[in-house]
């Protein structure tokens, strides 16, 4: 039984650390609380729903395409609507809630002209099953998870070795240094914000192989990606990749001992507990 909470941990835990990698590299690069990130979870898992049952794409060629279509129209918008506002010296909350606009607007899009009904990819496909030890896992399960950790490892390799990745550390660390360096500071916000929107495009892809899709699908994405990147923010890297595989353990164990209606309530559970912990030890070190 524990064994197979860990691997439904795992399985949800790494879609959770794509979406929280996505929204943490927006707001440390751009310090940009990005309230539409949800939104562009949603689009892409409704992408890739449209791409496989509407046009016929095969599985994996729609969840690459929803997840390009999804990320370039999120890009296209915060070219029109986010850089325009920052360029004009609009403050850091003005913009995030300009992109809470945009979250409603996504949602009664697809609630408009998709509809309200839950829909489901996984009526289409019949993955296989292995057992091991009274654990299953399934075939698309396991893909689910390999795909999560080499898309993370490859953003890790990226920013820790390639000029551009370097370039976004720097900009992270001290913007006015690295404009003065000669790094493009506007440049840099838009790869982030593009980095960013695939990782919570592509997260949406996984996860609807996964769940039902529903236009509200967006709030229960955003709100886990803060959480975790709450619980990882001194860790970085690894600490989201420890926040995000916790909070998808916790939570499956809640779904199973309790109700599927707690899942959402855990999660913020775990965000309060872990605030006033920080605090306490804050204010210990204060006393110090």
């Amino acid at each position: 039984m524990i064994g197979q909470m860990i691997v439904n941990g795992l399985i949800t835990g790494s879609i959770f650390v794509m979406m929280a990698i996505g929204f943490s590299i927006m707001y440390n690069a751009m310090r940009f609380f990005n309230l539409a990130h949800g939104a562009i979870f949603l689009s892409g898992a409704y992408c890739s729903f449209i791409m496989h049952n509407t046009f016929g794409v095969g599985l994996i060629g729609a969840l690459l395409l929803g997840t390009v279509v999804a990320a370039v129209i999120h890009i296209a918008v915060a070219k029109v609507v986010y850089f325009p506002m920052r360029l004009r010296g609009a403050g850091h909350w003005i913009v995030a809630i300009a992109s809470m606009g945009i979250a409603f607007i996504f949602e009664a899009v697809v609630g408009l002209f998709i509809g309200t009904r839950p829909l489901s990819m996984q009526k289409n496909y019949l993955p296989s099953m292995f057992q091991f030890q009274g654990i299953y896992i399934s075939s698309v399960e396991i893909a689910i998870v390999l795909t999560s950790f080499i898309v993370i490892g490859l953003l890790a390799l990226f920013l820790n070795r390639a000029k551009f990745g370097k370039a976004m550390r720097a900009t992270v660390c001290d913007r006015d240094m690295a404009q003065v360096l000669g790094i493009n500071a506007s440049s840099i916000d838009l790869l982030v914000y593009s980095i960013g929107t695939f990782m919570a495009a592509g997260a949406g892809a996984l996860m609807s192989l996964q769940v039902q899709l529903t236009h509200t699908m967006g709030h229960s994405a955003l709100f886990k990606s803060i959480v975790v990147s709450i619980l990882g923010i001194s860790g970085g890297f690894v600490g989201t990749l420890m926040g995000g595989l916790f909070l998808g353990f916790v939570e499956n164990c809640v779904v199973y001992f309790l109700n599927i209606g707690w899942r959402d309530g855990i999660s913020l559970l775990i965000l309060i507990v872990y605030i006033l912990l920080t605090q306490i030890k804050k204010r210990e070190r204060e006393i110090c």
